[in-house]
């Protein structure tokens, strides 16, 4: 099993909608995508990556990796907690697992909201108000005007959103706030509390992207949203690629955060303008790859090829054109959104045609369809199962 070649594997940690992306774009290049130990997702049925369940499963990540036969490998997580894994592996390990990611330091101060804050503020970066809350009495130290348009969200993302399906819990008042705080806090969540900025779904931006070794910024892909559901606090379920130059601030203002940050790797960062001021506010940056992933490389950007080419210390071409003004559709998602705002009267049936036809799909690919269909029949039979009392 040992591999020693031009196009050593690529080795992915994790599951689900960013697994099946990576999977596929590196599994299109010819480089062989193996995934450890999958359980029960879209990317065990997938065309492209051999599963290896290790007999190490359960153990540290350097563990594992240490009774694997590679040689030279890339390694590349798709959760949060996978890449500080992968960025505090030994160095011995780091040279037969290569992987194109920044320090630890670095990705616990921006995966970490009110860490990400402090940076914001530090270099002038627009953002919302952000204050964490470590005990009740920190709700006491926050101006009454915040309360009216204020909501509660996790320090750490993915845990929380898997737990409750949402990514935050707007509050209305200051007692509203401390009561929803030590819900929360009781789960285990760390929390902060940040400024609502009001505004539809496609006030909305998103920015990705990705910085390689010798920190320069080799792409800049921003897609604007169009719908989200869940409504306020959910994820994007409909948006559209846009022209980099009609947001070209907000990008640089981005950009001379990550050089500052020493970052490296696939990054998005979500923005929202703000009604008063007009402008974009950073809200958070995923340090890792995402969702959309797919929707990147149907516009010409293949953010994980960039990464395996970094990670194996070769040169990564910049990428200044794509596609701009395609779709993309989470159909999973869309189709309650749409529904919703149909029934309100807010969407027609032909603008919901017209942003589904020619979309590209999250999950659906033409050389790859057989996840779309085990996931559908999932669902179904997630339904039909009997509820228990």
């Amino acid at each position: 099993m040992t591999v020693a070649s031009d196009n050593p594997p690529a080795l992915l940690l994790g599951q689900g909608y960013s697994a099946l992306a990576t999977a596929r774009q590196l599994g299109r290049a010819g480089i062989p995508v193996i995934c450890l130990d999958p359980q029960e997702t879209l990317v065990r049925w997938s065309r492209y990556p051999q599963l290896l369940r290790s007999h190490a499963a359960g153990a540290n990540l350097a563990s594992r990796l240490e009774a694997l036969p590679y040689t030279r490998s890339v390694l590349l997580a798709v959760s949060d907690e996978g890449v500080v894994e992968v960025a505090a592996l030994p160095a011995d390990l780091r040279t037969r697992f290569a992987a194109a990611v920044p320090s630890v330091e670095c990705l616990r101060e921006i995966i970490d909201k009110a860490g990400l804050a402090r940076h914001l503020a530090e270099h002038r970066v627009p953002h919302p108000y952000t204050r964490l809350i470590e005990t009740d009495d920190d709700f006491g130290e926050i101006p009454d005007a915040i309360f009216a348009r204020a909501f509660l969200k996790p320090r750490h993302s993915q845990a929380f959103f898997a737990a409750y399906g949402i990514k935050g819990q707007p509050v209305r008042s200051r007692d509203e706030a401390i009561v929803t705080w030590s819900r929360y806090h009781q789960a285990g969540h760390q929390m902060i509390l940040q400024e609502y900025l009001p505004g539809a779904s496609d006030q909305h931006l998103f920015i990705d992207g990705f910085v390689d070794a010798n920190g320069s910024v080799r792409a800049l892909f921003p897609r604007q949203r169009k719908r989200m559901f869940p409504f306020d606090f959910g994820n994007s379920s409909c948006a559209r690629s846009i022209d980099l130059a009609t947001v070209e601030t907000t990008a640089r203002q981005l950009e001379h955060l990550l050089v500052a940050l020493h970052y490296r790797g696939i990054f998005s960062a979500e923005f929202k303008r703000d009604p008063w001021d007009q402008r974009y506010k950073l809200l958070e940056i995923n340090v890792r790859p995402f969702w959309h992933l797919g929707f990147a490389e149907a516009c010409g950007i293949a953010l994980a090829r960039m990464y395996y080419e970094d990670a194996l210390g070769r040169p990564v071409e910049a990428v200044r054109r794509y596609s701009v003004g395609k779709r993309h559709v989470m159909f999973e998602y869309d189709r309650h959104a749409c529904w919703q705002l149909y029934q309100r009267g807010e969407l027609s049936v032909g603008e919901w045609w017209r942003d589904w036809f020619g979309a590209t799909p999250m999950t659906f690919a033409i050389d790859d369809p057989i996840p779309t269909f085990a996931g559908v029949l999932s669902r179904i039979g997630q339904r039909l199962r009997p509820r228990r009392m």
